[in-house]
């Protein structure tokens, strides 16, 4: 009987899962992670926490698992922005952390422009700046366990 499923190949082949399954692959609360030295080790810490395969994170991203596992090594330093959009979309985390931890330059707190910038005095700017620092403040406050 062993013999018939092998050469039926029953009991070996590898499953298929449906379109709408891989869908589920997303993260629908946001995944926080501690700091990490390297891009890989964030990204690993990210999927983990999540508890996603690194195929399920395929089927979510359009990204092969072969290359997500060698950024989880540090094996590529610098991925393209889009598989880092693609992955922070599937675990809803922070895409220009991701971009700065792959060393693409990033402005400076200072330089982020926001729509009407302009027109305000410089009082005003920095009394919004405080405000966003409070506001990061009180998130990191949130975050550390």
């Amino acid at each position: 009987m062993a013999e018939s499923q092998i050469r039926r190949g029953s009991s070996l082949r590898r499953r298929r899962w449906p379109r709408r399954v891989i869908l589920l692959a997303r993260v629908t609360k946001p995944v926080h992670c501690c700091v990490s030295d390297t891009l890989g080790s964030h990204l690993r810490t990210l999927r983990r926490q999540a508890g996603l395969s690194l195929r399920t994170l395929e089927a979510g991203t359009g990204v092969s698992n072969a290359y997500l596992s060698q950024l989880e090594r540090d094996r590529i330093k610098e991925p393209s922005p889009r598989v880092l959009w693609a992955i922070s979309e599937c675990y809803r985390s922070d895409y220009l952390d991701l971009m700065r931890r792959a060393g693409y330059p990033m402005p400076s707190a200072s330089h982020v422009l926001f729509a009407g910038a302009e027109r305000l005095t410089p009082d005003e700017r920095a009394e919004i700046e405080d405000i966003i620092a409070l506001k990061l403040r009180r998130r990191a406050a949130l975050l550390t366990p």
